[in-house]
């Protein structure tokens, strides 16, 4: 689950901004709420995962 880690810090940097928009496309590009809802649904999924052990 260390992938989920990385976005999540390459999301709350802002240094994945490229990397997002060459993988949404131009939704990412056109409207930062589907970075948002990315970044929130990653930190829900990774603190889901950290809790199984």
């Amino acid at each position: 689950m260390r992938t989920y880690d990385k976005l999540i810090a390459t999301i709350q940097t802002g240094q994945g901004n490229g990397g997002l928009r060459s993988s949404l496309g131009a939704v990412t590009a056109s409207s930062g709420v589907v970075t948002e809802t990315i970044a929130c649904r990653m930190r829900h999924a990774g603190a889901a995962s950290q809790a199984i052990p």
